[in-house]
């Protein structure tokens, strides 16, 4: 049994209809007591003869939240000593307990802080972070103190470096974005004539240049080098400057939602970055995108993402996160695939690679994910993430809510999965002026059985491409009626021309 599943049973035992009733009695009593006599769990469940499985956890969660409340937490290490029946799984319970309080009451907790101080249990304790950054909290993701001690005195972690410092050779101009174990910078790399460039920090290695190094395409961004620092062991991952703006940057802009064209959203991406518009003469990619609708646009933008998905599947590569924070759109406004970070060869099993961001996974990966299991995740995975992109590029909204009403992170995982298997997609409800071609491709690509999704990617970007062009769809099939309609307007001028004629003949007739 996986770690994720052992956990699962534990605190799934503890959430029951039983044991939740228990700590609410608890709860009660505890509240009632005065300061020097509030009830320990142990006393609470003393004599009873028929205790439910995971009571003990229940009590002990519901102990950790009313003594922040009060202002008086105590340490997880020192329930652990109190009790010393308690199970793996209920001290990794307990010390997320308390991470999450702090995190609530006092605004952040430190992943970094946890994983050093409570290592005995670290790779436990991690997955069950990684999964509550996934889910997501009440108070915002959980943040890491950058360079600061480990609890303790643990050893410190290296520091990053910040804008207008100089770091193995570059020149850090600014910072252009932060995740929890990295700082992506615009640098000048002084060996080579300061030519500007993308540089990724990070604190530890990753398969990320590994698996760039094997894609070589043009609508995802290439690796110049990767090196680690001698002076501070920081993993510097160097890439060409393509310039500043994702698609979730051009999505936020609150003029996306009034686009009615592909020109307007190249104003929005040269508003965004001004310095790349200077330089964004006549190309390709802004001709293909200003002549056209603005679904059609962003249909054309889809071939280019579902091409470079299938370069990547094609080399074994699945890339696991796609979604619009992952899309950089260039100055020539062309999109191109970025964070490599938890891509995976397909056939590598490493279930430490299951991340990715819940609102844009596929119903097997978040079933994968709380099971612990690298099981159903596959290129087909990629292609339902790209549909939920694009469904949010074309109506400014994912099409699926975050779970709710939950007790346990596995049980999150698997409502939104049971969500995601349930919906019934209907892009045009929301907005009329989506292409019934496009609505049909998006259900296609969401299908909860991945074996109705178009098998590759390559299928996908020849359905998209067929919407960019007006032209009828290749894989994916739109209503009968909808299908005549587009077929009358692809040939309006000959109807208008058969018109009369047939018309002449009905009379003569």
């Amino acid at each position: 049994m996986s770690q994720i599943a052992t956990a699962r049973t534990a605190w799934d035992d503890a959430s029951s209809p039983a044991s939740a009733r228990l700590a609410r009695r608890f709860e009660h009593a505890w509240r009632a007591a005065g300061p020097a006599r509030k009830p320990s769990a142990r006393q609470f469940l003393a004599g009873d003869v028929n205790i439910e499985p995971g009571a003990l956890l229940a009590l002990l969660r519901a102990e950790i939240g009313l003594r922040w409340d009060a202002g008086d937490p105590l340490a997880p290490e020192e329930y652990q000593l109190a009790y010393p029946e308690l199970t793996e799984e209920d001290y990794v319970a307990l010390v997320y307990e308390d991470f999450c309080m702090r995190e609530e009451l006092r605004g952040s907790a430190s992943v970094d802080d946890y994983l050093t101080r409570f290592s005995a249990v670290g790779s436990r304790l991690k997955r069950v972070l990684d999964i509550h950054e996934l889910v997501g909290s009440g108070a915002g993701t959980s943040s890491t103190s950058y360079g600061s001690l480990g609890l303790d005195g643990a050893t410190p972690k290296p520091a990053f470096p910040e804008a207008s410092q100089t770091i193995a050779g570059f020149h850090l101009v600014e910072e252009l974005g932060r995740g929890s174990f990295a700082r992506v910078f615009l640098a000048k790399e002084r060996n080579l004539a300061d030519r500007p460039v993308a540089l990724k920090v990070a604190r530890t290695g990753s398969r990320e240049p590994q698996t760039l190094a094997k894609l070589q395409h043009t609508h995802i961004v290439p690796v110049h080098s990767y090196q680690t620092d001698d002076l501070t062991s920081l993993h510097l991952l160097c890439m060409p400057y393509f310039g500043r703006v994702t698609l979730a940057h051009l999505l936020a802009d609150p003029q996306s939602r009034l686009a009615c064209s592909g020109h307007d959203l190249l104003e929005i991406l040269d508003r965004l970055d001004p310095g790349a518009a200077r330089h964004a003469g006549p190309s390709t990619g802004r001709a293909s995108i200003a002549k056209r609708p603005h679904a059609r646009a962003i249909a054309w933008w889809g071939a280019r993402m579902a091409e470079a998905l299938q370069h990547a599947h094609d080399r074994g590569v699945l890339h696991r996160d796609v979604k619009p924070s992952n899309v950089l759109i260039t100055s020539d406004g062309m999109p191109m695939l970025l964070d490599f970070n938890l891509a995976s060869e397909i056939t590598f099993e490493e279930t430490s690679k299951l991340g990715g961001t819940l609102d844009y996974m596929a119903p097997e990966h978040l079933e994968a994910l709380a099971e612990g299991v690298d099981d159903g995740v596959e290129a087909r995975s990629d292609l339902y993430s790209l549909g939920v992109l694009l469904h949010e590029a074309l109506v400014g909204r994912r099409p699926f809510a975050p779970p709710t009403g939950v007790l346990s992170m596995s049980a999150a995982l698997y409502q939104a999965a049971e969500m995601r298997r349930e919906a019934k997609i209907q892009l045009r409800a929301t907005n009329p002026e989506v292409p019934a071609a496009f609505d049909a491709v998006i259900a296609h690509c969401l299908a909860a059985n991945p074996a109705d999704r178009y098998e590759t990617a390559a299928e996908l970007a020849a359905d998209l491409q067929a919407i960019a062009d007006d032209m009828p769809l290749q894989v994916a099939r739109e209503p009968i009626a909808d299908r005549l309609i587009s077929w009358g307007r692809r040939h309006r001028s000959r109807l208008m021309m058969a018109t009369p004629i047939a018309a002449a003949l009905i009379v003569a007739l």
